[in-house]
């Protein structure tokens, strides 16, 4: 019977890895095969999608440095007190924010209070600029007056001083009538109008909306029909590309506006430069595909290693030491008889020390939670102690779904189990069906975070910093490796009694259960998550450091940060309430620490 279990398994594993990898380039190799006129189309495609790319990321570059100057803008020191040192101190901070600003000014702006042109004057509003401040590095060209006009006029600009090329940008702070201008170096526009998936015969370049050129080259402007660029500049649409008779071929052209400036990304390529690049994709699509079957044996080799073989060896070693003779049936129906002949065992046995997980001998149970119980283990092949933890799965889900979600938890501890860090609980292994499985992990003797605010009420500000870094250094570790942990909370940092802290419990929290009613929910811990998380359900780098703020927080003060008489509730304080420390406390805090917090 095992045998007619392993086959069916691998066998799903090829088929998903093989429609999941294969699809791609049957689709690209049904592209190739086209005709020459598909084959255009998919150029005009491929360089739409390639200017809307690029389009997108200089749009986000630009509102990453207006985000910048709204920083700056909002700071309470230099909207209160512009022409104050310590608004100047602000300005000096943000120009060293980022190699590529050189200059940066402060300007009021308002109207002239003298009239200059009679009656002539009503029709018309004469503004004055000031300068405030202005900050250049060394060797560049400070803003002026004269510049902050044009760009409120017209945008983001660029400018050449010498033989560089310079991007302005303006914005008015939260001072009416105050603004900030910027000059940055060109080169990250530049570089964003250069991209390497094009290839040499591709020309990109971004102009604005009188049609000149703010960046990239220069030569695809003259490759395009005036009637077709000026298309391009006045089309209501954000995106577009056309064909266009090109000496005894084709051209191409696609367009795509920049929507943080009036800016548009222009794309040029010969349509003939298609019929070289069919070549080239077929022999990268043979390469590619003979990767994806080297790849596809080793992770049914793996899945047979980690999934099928611990599976069988679990099953053998519960039938020794319960005792009994298998009923028969799938090695999934075997496994998940034997979880119940192992709780039936735990219930009426006074002593734990003949059960086991596997090849993992039970010696105690540590705890149980609503996801599962924790069990003290003992390796007797490495001689080591360990922490068993089982993990429920709704028992409402269709069986398809706990198939599926387990599938999801071995692949989250084979991942957690790549994660190798001093602050990070260590995963051993991890085993399951498709009602429950158990993550065998580092035991850590001492004792959850929450059990030790528990005892002591609330931390010193040395012993939360030293904790935090503990967190975050192992959460830098998992981040690194693209792994996001979505549950930070005291009862996941667990405090060893040599005083290191370690984080445990990664991808746990992002097992998804079916309600009654259908509705998906993540299994995180309403009070941690970032407000975002409740609307979008996606986690990432941000929503863990969201989380490890509300625990600093909490560490500090004994409280908990955004506490509620329900989920609702608590959903609603986190998305609006302004965390900040209780006098009493602050005073003790350093401001180094409470601006780390905030």
């Amino acid at each position: 019977m095992r045998k007619a279990f392993s086959i069916p398994i691998l066998g799903w594993v090829a088929i998903g890895l093989g429609i999941v990898g294969a699809l791609p380039f049957a689709l690209s190799w049904y592209q190739i095969q086209s005709s020459r006129e598909a084959m255009v189309d998919q150029t005009q495609l491929t360089h739409l999608l390639v200017a809307r790319a690029n389009a997108d990321g200089i749009s986000d570059y630009l509102s990453v440095l207006d985000g910048l100057l709204a920083s700056a803008g909002d700071h309470p020191d230099v909207y209160l007190e512009p022409n104050s040192e310590a608004s100047l101190e602000v300005l000096k901070e943000t120009l060293a924010a980022r190699p590529e600003l050189k200059s940066l000014g402060l300007f009021s702006r308002g109207v002239d209070p003298t009239p200059t042109g009679g009656e002539a004057q009503s029709s018309s509003v004469a503004m004055i600029t000031q300068e405030i401040f202005v900050l250049a590095k060394q060797g560049h060209q400070p803003v002026v007056a004269d510049l902050l006009e044009q760009v409120i006029a017209s945008g983001p600009i660029t400018m050449t001083f010498g033989n560089t090329s310079y991007l302005l940008l303006s914005r008015e702070i939260a001072r009416p009538g105050v603004f900030l201008l910027a000059l940055l170096d060109n080169s990250q526009i530049n570089e964003r109008s250069a991209p390497p998936e094009l290839g040499d015969a591709a020309r990109l370049a971004v102009i604005d909306q009188e049609g000149l050129l703010v960046a990239g080259d220069e030569a695809a402007l003259a490759l395009v029909p005036d009637n077709i660029l000026t298309q391009t500049r006045q089309a209501p649409v954000r995106s577009d590309a056309h064909r266009f008779a090109l000496g005894d071929g084709f051209g191409v052209v696609a367009f795509a506006r920049i929507p943080a400036a009036n800016w548009s990304v222009v794309s040029v390529q010969p349509a003939r430069q298609a019929e070289q690049a069919t070549a080239s994709m077929r022999q990268t699509a043979w390469q590619a595909f003979a990767v994806l079957a080297i790849v596809m044996g080793f992770l049914l080799l793996g899945a047979h290693r980690l999934v099928v073989r611990p599976v069988r060896q679990m099953i053998a070693s519960q039938r020794r030491l319960l005792g009994s003779t298998s009923s028969g049936g799938s090695e999934i129906s075997q496994l998940k008889e034997s979880f119940e002949r192992l709780e039936l065992a735990m219930v009426e046995r006074d002593s734990l020390s003949e059960v086991f997980l596997d090849r993992y001998q039970i010696t105690r149970r540590v705890g149980s939670g609503a996801m599962g119980t924790v069990y003290l283990g003992w390796d007797p092949k490495l001689s080591r102690q360990l922490a068993l933890k089982t993990i429920k799965l709704d028992a409402k889900l269709p069986a398809s779904e706990r198939e599926e979600l387990t599938a999801a938890l071995l692949q989250e501890g084979i991942t957690s189990a790549g994660l190798t860090h001093p602050n990070i609980v260590t995963v051993y292994d991890v085993l399951g069906n498709d009602e429950f499985a158990f993550i065998a992990m580092e035991f850590v003797d001492g004792e959850g975070l929450d059990e030790r605010l528990k005892r002591e009420v609330r931390m010193s500000p040395k012993a939360v910093a030293e904790a935090a870094d503990s967190i975050l250094r192992g959460l830098r570790a998992a981040h690194d490796r693209g792994v996001i942990h979505r549950d930070i909370k005291p009862a996941n940092i667990l405090v060893a009694k040599d005083g290191s802290v370690k984080v445990s419990d990664f991808g746990i929290a992002g097992l998804m259960s079916r309600s009654g009613e259908g509705e998906r929910v993540i299994m995180g811990t309403p009070g941690y998550l970032a407000p975002e998380s409740y609307i979008t359900a996606e986690f990432g780098v941000a929503t863990d450091l969201f989380a490890v703020g509300v625990v600093m927080v909490e560490c500090l003060t004994g409280q908990t940060v955004f506490a509620g008489r329900n989920t609702a509730q608590i959903i609603t304080r986190t998305s609006s309430k302004d965390v900040s420390l209780p006098a009493e406390i602050a005073t003790h805090v350093p401001i180094a620490l409470q601006d780390l917090i905030t």
